[in-house]
């Protein structure tokens, strides 16, 4: 089983040690504007809060339960995940020293799976954050599935059974699934007897829809708040300053916007030729008899993509994606967009 990743959030980020002191004229916002530089403190340019500032997040309204934002605002910083472990377990002694985001674990032999959030104390525990903005029926398959992954990846041949290290798996769940009510939901093995077991794999359901005074409260309000500016908890509310209010955030920001936009190309061009596949396949074999059954399938497949990126382009033209977006996504033509939207606004 292989881990790939290579510390960075998918390239975003800076070497260790790099001192970063930018003038405003170097930064390059997601819409071009330049903001002015107020002040200059040690490795870090703080800008003006200048509303004019923006990128998708912003325009969309995006709040941390999305893949663009939680990526970016988690990766790296270990404080803020020890804050929120710390809450979420009740362990007040965790200190992280490492956190990685978008992780992949490959299984030349089964199913490989990406993880949101992959954090390590100083005591060894690995924990998995996973940030679920979608009902789920399977979250104990997914959770422990997770959890054995992290296992199978860390347990080295040789390595005795009272060795394991200990794996957390924490799923943060907008509407609260499976969390019975209570804001934390911790999943536990007990006997016949009622005696409790202890597994080398402990999981949490923590529920974002109920967002009570306590701290960890305040953190699912602010995970499900689109106001970026105006979080309640501090430390939330200092990461996410930097992120909208540095140059060094921005840049971040932006990148990170740029390969959540060609992830959603990837899938949808991935989506785009399987469906393409099938659908030309049967239109193919029908022109076959005709035609040839080579060229019919040539022809069934085009008109199968063909269809097939029409709906994709309905259906972001509905989601209220940006033109710019969905031209780059789909590599359709502004004006034929332009017009289909049109089209859709007059039925």
């Amino acid at each position: 089983m292989v881990d790939r990743n290579d510390g960075k959030l998918d390239g975003v980020g800076r070497p260790d040690g790099e001192v970063s002191v930018t003038m405003a004229a170097d930064l390059t916002p997601c819409d071009g504007v330049n903001d002015r530089l107020v002040v200059c403190e040690e490795n870090v340019e703080v800008l003006a809060p200048a509303p004019q500032w923006t990128c998708m997040a912003l325009q969309r309204g995006l709040t941390l339960f999305s893949d663009l934002m939680s990526r970016v605002f988690f990766h790296g910083q270990n404080e803020l995940v020890a804050h929120l472990l710390r809450h979420v377990t009740g362990d007040q002694s965790i200190v992280i020293k490492e956190v990685r985001t978008q992780v992949v674990y490959s299984n030349v032999n089964g199913r490989s799976a990406q993880l949101d959030i992959v954090a390590r104390d100083t005591k060894g525990t690995i924990y998995d954050i996973e940030v679920q903005s979608q009902r789920e029926k399977s979250l104990i398959n997914r959770a422990y599935f997770y959890g054995a992954t992290l296992l199978m990846n860390e347990v080295k041949a040789g390595t005795s059974f009272d060795e394991f290290p200990r794996v957390c798996v924490v799923f943060l769940l907008e509407h609260g699934e499976g969390c019975n009510g209570q804001l934390v939901e911790r999943m536990s093995m007990s006997g016949t007897s009622g005696t409790r077991v202890d597994m080398p794999v402990e999981i949490y359901f923590v529920n974002g829809a109920l967002q009570d005074e306590s701290v960890l409260g305040t953190m699912m309000g602010d995970m499900r708040s689109c106001q970026l500016r105006r979080f309640k908890d501090r430390l939330f509310r200092e990461r996410m300053d930097v992120l909208l209010c540095t140059g060094i955030g921005r840049r971040e920001m932006c990148e990170a916007e740029r390969i959540w936009i060609e992830e959603i190309r990837d899938e949808v061009e991935a989506d785009a030729l399987k469906r393409g596949r099938e659908e030309g396949e049967a239109t193919g074999l029908k022109k076959g008899e005709a035609n040839g059954l080579k060229k019919g399938r040539e022809e069934g497949r085009e008109e199968g993509r063909e269809e097939v990126m029409r709906d994709i382009v309905h259906s972001m033209i509905a989601q209220k994606f940006d033109d710019r977006i969905i031209t780059y996504t789909t590599g359709m033509p502004l004006a034929r967009i332009q017009a289909m939207r049109h089209e859709m606004q007059l039925s």
